[in-house]
């Protein structure tokens, strides 16, 4: 892992990350790691957290999320699925598509401009 960055892994004990205030009795919430884990009978069930995908066995999910994960994602609320870092297709922004060059446009371009006959 590079210096200077968080380590990536699967936190079902660190949901919520608390620390002492110094010198009090009370604790302050620091970190918050919540997750949703989705499953369909026959298949491995799919954890989404802090953006990421993972195995029950915390292995982190690489390639292709399948078909029924994403049908039963879309009954996860926006504010929950806000909260585990999980955005849907449907809502991803897609990059903005290169335009095709106007044929005519190409022409006109490469044509010596007309000068006025006096």
């Amino acid at each position: 892992m590079a210096e200077g960055l968080p380590e990536r892994r699967l936190r079902l004990r660190d949901v919520e990350v608390y620390n002492r205030i110094p010198g009090t009795s009370q604790s302050s919430l620091e970190e918050t790691h919540f997750y949703v884990r989705l499953t369909k009978e026959g298949e491995p069930a799919i954890i989404v957290q802090d953006g990421s995908f993972w195995t029950d066995g915390g292995e982190l999910l690489a390639g292709e999320i399948p078909q029924w994960f994403w049908d039963s994602a879309k009954n996860i609320s926006e504010e929950k699925r806000r909260l585990v870092g999980l955005v849907l297709p449907e809502e991803r922004k897609e990059e903005p598509q290169a335009l095709e060059p106007d044929p005519l446009a190409e022409l006109l371009r490469d044509e010596e401009p007309a000068l006025p006959e006096d």
